[in-house]
């Protein structure tokens, strides 16, 4: 495989493969010895291996390793018919799933658009194909019994994408994680006590409904007595998000995405949603709708599982990378604001999680169960409304910060 035209130095590698393991998995605690991790890279993904496999095994864990194929599933899904496209190998997927502590999965883009010419329902029929991978390891996470990070390693094809060099796109990546201090897990566990102090500010709040208004955008969406906000917790290397999983079925308005989503292998362009009584009723895009309208098509993905924000004080991120990980915790002059599409977690609820294990109870809850998990980001000028408890509605979020003191 082609070499990167850029790497940053060895230290610096290391220091970024550290990271997942001493502080992204098992919730930002770090791994444990003798722990078990499941290393998933992806193929574009080939020259970090070394750093991330000899920090698990320094730390003295057990290793498992797959390596995910872009090209395979190309040729799947261009040859292939649905049956072939959803097919998992499902018992020997969910034993490893069981067997593991922590996975660790670095994604890579060797193609931004490899997909382009497959047809996206069997893309969407694949990722509703596994939700039994998703329940399981939500199960096994809420009896502390699993734990994932997720992070990306850059390439040529992501730098191209955003009009970056290789090395100008790294240099995002090492400010984002703070690759230059001596500890940067250290730094990311002191900006992660930040963004709980946000999250303490607004669950006193007791907040029932939120609305976002802006050009394009009028959103109400219910967050109500039984759910509280979170940060990111070691899942996605770096964070800086703060979020919700809403009651998904009073979420009413319209709300417009100026940034692109990159998804099975198309760019989206100009994204917007209109939902009633908590379902999308009416969507467009610039282009590339018919993806959008495939994403859909997955059961519940119609339904909002997260709504998110981020503050500009806190963030590191400044450029809009064309890579959701980082999109979603982008800073710039106005932060962000992202919903996802799909599955919610659990973390948000108020209550104990072994509750949300009756899916009957999750349900009524408004704790929306999908196969898919889409973030679209809105990067625009906005002002974020709160109705509590009580009636009143307060101002809690302008020019991209939080209005509390941080």
């Amino acid at each position: 495989m082609k070499p990167s035209s850029y790497l940053p130095s060895d230290e610096i590698l290391q220091k970024y493969a550290d990271i997942f393991v001493h502080y992204g998995a098992n919730l930002g605690q770090g791994v444990n010895k003798g722990d078990v991790v499941w290393l998933r890279m992806w193929e574009g993904a080939w020259e970090f291996i070394p750093y991330i496999t000899r920090s698990i095994v320094k730390a003295g864990c057990k290793v498992q390793f797959s390596m995910e194929s872009e090209y395979f599933l190309k040729e799947l899904y261009l040859h292939g018919d649905k049956e072939q496209a959803s097919y998992f190998g499902m018992d020997s997927y969910l034993e490893r799933v069981r067997e593991v502590d922590h996975m660790i999965a670095i994604a890579a883009d060797l193609d931004k658009e490899i997909f382009k010419d497959a047809d996206s329902a069997k893309m969407a029929a694949r990722r509703a194909a596994g939700k039994p991978i998703m329940d399981l390891r939500s199960e096994l996470e809420a009896n502390g019994e699993f734990s994932w990070t997720l992070g990306e390693f850059p390439t040529d094809e992501s730098a191209k994408a955003v009009g970056m060099s290789l090395k100008e796109y790294w240099e995002v990546f090492i400010q984002a994680c703070f690759l230059n201090e001596d500890d940067p897990a250290k730094k990311i566990k002191y900006y992660a006590s930040k963004q709980q102090e946000i999250t303490t500010w607004l669950n006193d709040l007791e907040i029932e409904y939120v609305r976002v208004v802006a050009e394009g955008i009028d959103l109400k969406v219910k967050i109500g007595p039984d759910r509280k906000w979170i940060s990111g917790g070691g899942h996605n290397v770096p964070s800086f998000e703060i979020f919700t999983s809403p009651n998904w079925r009073e979420a009413q308005g319209k709300i417009y995405f100026n940034e692109p989503l990159y998804r099975f292998g198309n760019k989206i362009e100009g994204i917007w949603l209109e939902f009633k009584d908590g379902i999308v009723v009416n969507h467009g895009a610039n282009s590339n709708q018919h993806v959008i309208a495939d994403l859909l098509k997955i059961p519940n993905a119609d339904k909002i599982g997260e709504f998110s924000l981020t503050d500009k004080r806190l963030s590191q991120i400044d450029k809009i990378m064309g890579n959701t990980l980082f999109d979603e915790n982008y800073g710039g002059e106005f932060g962000n604001t992202h919903i996802a599409l799909g599955n919610s977690y659990h973390d948000c609820y108020k209550g104990e999680l072994e509750e949300l294990s009756d899916k009957k109870v999750a349900e009524k809850l408004g704790f929306n169960n999908s196969a898919a998990h889409t973030d679209i980001i809105s990067t625009s000028k906005r002002e974020v409304f709160a109705t509590l408890a009580d009636g009143s509605e307060i101002l809690i979020y302008k020019d991209g910060e939080f209005q509390c003191e941080i």
